[in-house]
C-alpha cells in the first residue's frame, strides 16, 4: 500500500512539471502554436492563466496507472527480498539489521523485477 500511495502522490504532485516539459519539447520556437515561455515558472503561470488547471493534469490517468503499479511492485519486491535475506540469517549484522550491501542488492533486484514486470 505504501508503494502505491508513494507512486500516486509523486505522480500527482509532479505531473504539471511533465506537462511543462512536454510543452518545451514540442515548441520549435519558429512556427509553433504553443506560446513561447521564458522559463519553467513562466510556463506554469501562463498555462494556468490561459488554459486552466485541467490542462496541467492532461494525460494524468496513464501516467498515474503506470506509476502506482511500478512503485507498488518495487516496494513489494523490496520488502519480500529483505524478508528472504533475513530468513537466510547470514546477512544480518550483530545488531539484527541487514547491512548496506544487502539493502543495496535488494533494491537493485527490486528495480530489475519492476522493469521486467512493468
Amino acid at each position: 500500500i505504501a508503494g502505491v500511495a508513494a507512486g500516486f502522490i509523486s505522480c500527482v504532485t509532479t505531473h504539471p512539471l511533465d506537462v511543462v516539459k512536454t510543452r518545451f519539447q514540442v515548441s520549435d520556437g519558429l512556427h509553433s502554436h504553443v506560446p513561447k515561455y521564458r522559463g519553467t515558472w513562466h510556463a506554469l503561470t501562463t498555462i494556468l492563466r490561459t488554459e486552466g488547471v485541467r490542462t496541467m493534469y492532461a494525460g494524468l490517468t496513464p501516467n498515474l496507472t503506470g506509476s502506482t503499479v511500478s512503485w507498488g511492485c518495487y516496494f513489494y519486491a523490496y520488502n519480500y527480498l529483505k524478508g528472504v535475506a533475513r530468513q537466510r540469517g547470514g546477512y544480518v549484522d550483530s545488531t539484527g539489521h541487514l547491512g548496506p550491501g544487502v539493502n543495496m542488492a535488494c533494491a537493485t533486484m527490486s528495480g530489475v523485477c519492476t522493469c521486467v514486470a512493468t
